[in-house]
């Protein structure tokens, strides 16, 4: 059975980063022991400036490709994988957080994990099955 595929916001990522919820840190381990397959868009590097990931969650960021979101000027590069948006994206919103969102239902990926309540709310409007990290955890607890 395939690892279950997610796109994890900025949000998240600085959560298990700073050890301020125990249930980011808890995705973060089992992603690195190969349970989950997760994934951050192209906003992650632009977003998480001050962070300092430990060893083992910076190895973990730096071998999974970013997805693509939604290109922005003065924030994507010419070589970064960025797209030009169109009317699918509209949806996710004209901010990061909708960049966020746009680039996880380009990806395909199954869920879209966030703390931000108002971020998951427009995903679920846009169609995306967005969770926290607690409800995908809960979700595939039986899976250890």
């Amino acid at each position: 059975m395939s690892a279950p595929t997610a796109t994890v916001d900025t949000s998240v990522v600085i959560d298990a980063i700073e050890h301020t919820d125990p249930a980011a840190v808890a995705l973060f381990e089992r992603a690195i022991r190969g349970d989950f397959d997760l994934a951050v868009s192209t906003r992650l590097s632009v977003e998480m400036t001050k962070s300092r990931p430990s060893p083992d969650l910076r190895a973990y960021l730096e071998r999974i490709a970013p997805l693509a979101s939604p290109a922005r000027w003065d924030v994507s590069t010419w070589d970064g994988g960025d797209y030009w948006a169109d009317s699918s994206d509209v949806a996710a919103g004209n901010d990061f957080d909708g960049d966020h969102v746009a680039a996880h239902r380009r990806s395909g990926r199954e869920f879209f994990i966030t703390r931000d309540e108002r971020q998951a709310k427009r995903a679920r409007a846009s169609g995306v099955t967005a969770l926290t990290p607690i409800q995908f955890l809960q979700r595939f607890s039986s899976e250890r």
